[in-house]
This record gives structure tokens, sequence and C-alpha cells, in this order.
């Protein structure tokens, strides 16, 4: 601050005065660009650890429990790509889920997104659900997986009714970006419920993969992602997959580019594949925003 003061009062320093203008426009536009991530969750937590001992919650008990396993899922240029480490869901077990600030979509908030890098290593026919976005334990825009062929398909669904399942055959053992989308559509009953697998990094794509509006209600907020793996009564329909580089944003652009937020504040910290010891978990800090930078 004396600097400052130093620049505006003295004679000789119009330069630096208009430079220091410059800066504090330029803090004061920030906030008004700047994503609003809501979550961002890459496992950096010990191999082994119970995701409920790391700031998840139970939603159904189960066996297995969903843990931490070790390594992570490379995905060039998403969020938290080379950090922490990563989740493995099976076709039975407990399911979990992760809160965050409660978000009302509107006319200036008309969309919400979640991205996730997925790894499938089995899918059963009749398919299953295994990530989605809603309310603590209420889930409301789904990501399903079945078998397809010697490979797989994702489907979507909006709340309740019939999946709605692409029809491109995507092979195992493969590492796949997903944005999931709940978007608000003006009117009632018409909210649209979309997929993007692999996506570019730049504009959001007029068409996505998948999408489903279904007869279900609509829904106004958001508060949870949620992680399921199957029931006991029903083991033949879910998924067998590894989960990473969790992201939830109000923006195509908070979810799809690999960006640094000094909004935050860090709660541990990890190397990043460049080799930079980087904040690798976060946690909201309020009031706070100084914008986003994007690493080299």
């Amino acid at each position: 601050m004396y600097k400052i003061s130093n620049f505006i009062t003295h004679s000789g320093k119009r330069v630096r005065t208009h430079m220091v203008v410059l800066i504090l426009a330029w803090i004061g536009f920030v906030p008004q660009f700047r994503a609003q991530t809501l979550l961002t969750e890459s496992f950096n937590y010990p191999a082994g650890i119970l995701l409920t001992g790391a700031q998840w919650s139970q939603i159904e008990t189960g066996t297995p429990t969903v843990s931490v396993s070790a390594g992570n899922l490379i995905m060039a240029n998403s969020i938290g790509d080379g950090m922490g480490n990563k989740v493995i869901l099976s076709n039975v077990g407990q399911d979990v889920y992760k809160t965050f600030t409660g978000t009302a979509l509107n006319a200036t908030v008309p969309a919400i997104y979640a991205h996730a890098v997925v790894n499938v290593s089995a899918a059963q026919a009749a398919g299953d659900y295994f990530l989605s976005l809603g309310t603590t334990t209420t889930s409301i825009a789904k990501v399903y997986i079945r078998s397809n062929g010697a490979g797989f398909s994702f489907g979507v669904l909006r709340n309740t009714g019939t999946v709605e399942y692409e029809s491109v055959e995507r092979p195992f053992n493969t590492n796949i970006s997903l944005v999931l989308k709940y978007e608000q559509v003006t009117g009632t009953i018409n909210d649209i419920v979309k997929l993007y697998v692999n996506p570019s990094a730049g504009t959001e794509p007029a068409v996505a993969d998948i999408s489903h509006t279904g007869t279900a209600a609509d829904t106004s907020s958001f508060a949870a992602i949620q992680l399921y793996q199957g029931t006991t009564a029903v083991t033949t329909n879910a998924p067998t997959l590894e989960i990473d580089n969790i992201v939830v944003n109000t923006t195509w652009a908070g979810v799809t580019s690999a960006v640094y937020d000094y909004g935050d504040t860090p709660r541990s910290y990890d190397n990043t594949k460049d080799g930079v010891f980087a904040p690798a978990g976060h946690s909201l800090l309020s009031g706070l925003h100084l914008g986003t930078i994007a690493p080299d």
C-alpha cells in the first residue's frame, strides 16, 4: 500500500500511476468473469482410505466400500490431471456423495456441469448408473453404462423414466473424459440432461453425444455429486470402473479448461505431472475470488 500511495501522490509518476489504476481495474473486473467452481476432487488422500473418511458421506451401505486407489487417470488438459489418486467402483457395494455449495438455476446460472475421467473395465447388458448430480442423496442427472458389442455405451437420464443410450461402442480399459450437464429450459417438464464424451476444451459443442428430457418434474437447485455401485439384488446391472478428476462448475470452461483457481483454500498439496508442488484438494473461501490463470 505504501508504494502504491507513493506512485499516486508523487510528481513524475504518471506512467506508474496509470499502471496501478489499470491493475486495480483488472482486479475489480476479474470476479465478473471468474467461473464458479463448486467442487474439485482429485482424490488426493492416502491409498486405502475410505471416502467416508475424506469428506464424502454414505448413501447406502454395501461391500466393497468406496475407497481410494493408488494412481490416477491421465487426461491431457483436464483439471487436476496427474494429481492425487483415483477411486474404483464395482458392480456391487457402497454408494457415496459429496456436497458443494447449493446452486440454484436461473436466468443468470442456467446450467450446472460435472466433469470426470473414467476407465471402464466391465459392463452389463441391463445397465445402471454410477455418477449423478443431485441434492445430497437424491439423484437427478444420471450417467449410465451398459454393454454394447465388444465394449460399452453411455446413457443419461433426467430423474426418472427411460434411459437414453448412445449407439457408439466405447472401448474398455481406456481413459475417457465426460462432461455431464443439467440445462434449465424455460417452461415446465422440459429441462435437459446432456452428456459430452471426450469433448474439446474450447467452445461447448452445439449437440451433445446423448441427451434426455423425459417427463419428470424440473429441478431448480443442486448441492451434491454422487458415486454409485450396484446393489446385491441386481449385481448384473452395474459397471466396474475407475473414476478420477471430478470437477463441478456452472460454466463449460470451468470444467474443461485446465486452470488454477486462486479463489479457494487448498486442503492438501501434491506434485503435478510437471513436477510442480501445487494445491491438489480445495475448499471454497467465501468472498475471495482472484481469478484464474492457465498453467504453462
